[in-house]
């Protein structure tokens, strides 16, 4: 249910690999996992950093680069002023920052050494 994709390409129980995020520890979480043949694996506190790519430096350097174009934004004529004066509207929001994110992501993705991240994390299969 919560993954049909991925279970359509998987055979028998799988296991995934979570943090301890809240909302997937709940019962509903759980048991939608258990439905799906999925048994959940919670790694320990405070060690996703070492373990998950995105946690090793990929999700922060997305954010920064994410600010520096809402900061370049920001300094265009009038964006200050409508973006502090609430009359940019959710809809022009989501559109801004889907823009900033894909912007930010094309230039991780020819910054960040993903390969070294997942030699480091352990993720990187070769």
């Amino acid at each position: 249910e919560c993954f049909p994709e991925f279970r359509k390409a998987a055979d028998g129980e799988c296991v995934l690999f979570m943090d301890n995020l809240a909302t997937q520890s709940t019962q509903e979480c759980t048991a939608a996992l258990k439905k799906s043949n999925t048994k959940p694996h919670f790694l320990p506190p405070n060690c996703t950093d070492m373990l998950q790519p995105i946690d090793a430096g990929v999700g922060l350097r997305t954010k920064q680069l994410l600010k520096v174009h809402f900061e370049d934004w920001l300094e265009e004529p009038g964006h200050l002023e409508r973006w502090t004066g609430g009359q940019v509207p959710a809809w022009e929001r989501r559109v801004l920052i889907t823009k900033w994110l894909g912007e930010a992501w094309a230039e991780v993705t020819v910054t960040v050494d993903f390969e070294a991240i997942g030699r480091r994390t352990g993720c990187l299969v070769t």
